[in-house]
């Protein structure tokens, strides 16, 4: 994991990610992520959110779990029993702790910067690259016997 000044000369710090991510995870859902020291072993579904900031600062924001992790988040956003909810609730619950995340990291930055709407992949094997970008904080919180990865990359 890595900081590094971003062109504002604000530092965006796995302390920030972390930070930000635990208060809307707990805010919207009633749980309170904590850190995890090291990655948990990855495999099955994966569902990835990614919202996009231009202007004064160029970058992304992206937020990285497993299936169930995003199924739950769903569960508790919409009040829905995780076997009764369709895959877009589950993208769209996703997608919007995404941007909630990621607007947060935009309020922290100087200048005028715009928020692009949040993209959602999901699926077993898949990778989420942003050509010109490179990670600049990543951090890694557990909730429950689930573990969220949350990226800042800067262009």
């Amino acid at each position: 994991m890595t900081s590094e000044s971003i062109t504002t000369g604000l530092v965006v710090t796995v302390a920030d990610l972390t930070e930000i991510t635990i208060d809307v995870w707990s805010s919207f859902l009633g749980e309170r992520p904590e850190p995890a020291a090291e990655p948990a072993p990855t495999g099955g579904a994966r569902v990835t959110g990614c919202v996009h900031i231009s202007g004064t600062w160029q970058g992304s924001v992206m937020l990285s779990g497993s299936q169930a992790l995003a199924a739950q988040a769903a569960a508790g956003m919409f009040g829905t029993p995780v076997d009764e909810l369709a895959d877009a609730e589950v993208s769209d619950a996703f997608g919007e702790l995404t941007n909630m995340v990621g607007g947060n990291v935009k309020g922290m930055l100087e200048g005028f910067n715009a928020l692009s709407i949040p993209v959602v992949t999901s699926g077993a094997d898949f990778s989420v690259r942003v050509p010109g970008e490179v990670v600049i904080a990543e951090a890694l919180l557990t909730i429950g016997s689930e573990q969220l990865k949350v990226t800042a990359l800067q262009r």
